[in-house]
């Protein structure tokens, strides 16, 4: 029983890797699309971006090959930073709009309610 062990211990590990790197990429793809849905000031082409390398980490999780699974999820995770950044510079370069009124300190008279 421990030969058999540790002749399979390395297509374990091999195995437990392939779980692992699914799981991150599952998550990662769960995420990228809940982006892509729920935020509607997207650039249209970087959500095709998305979209394309979302399917292109579906099909590498499919065929179970560990590297072509960490390529694709480096490619997305990169894609989708580079958009996160365009969007926030994007943000910040718009003007605040200035149109509401401060708040001002104004006097008062504390009442002392129990001397009536």
């Amino acid at each position: 029983m421990k030969k058999d062990a540790e002749e399979n211990a390395e297509a374990d590990k091999l195995a437990r890797e392939l779980i692992d790197k699914t799981n991150s990429a599952e998550s990662l793809i769960f995420s990228i699309e809940k982006m892509i849905t729920d935020t509607p000031n997207i650039p249209e082409t970087g959500k095709k971006e998305l979209e394309e390398l979302v399917f292109e980490l579906k099909d590498a999780v499919s065929s179970k090959v560990v590297a072509m699974i960490d390529e694709k999820m480096s490619k997305l995770q990169a894609k989708s930073g580079e958009i996160y950044q365009q969007m926030s510079s994007a943000q910040t370069d718009t003007p605040t709009d200035t149109s509401e009124p401060t708040p001002q300190d104004v006097e008062f008279e504390d009442v002392n309610v129990e001397n009536k």
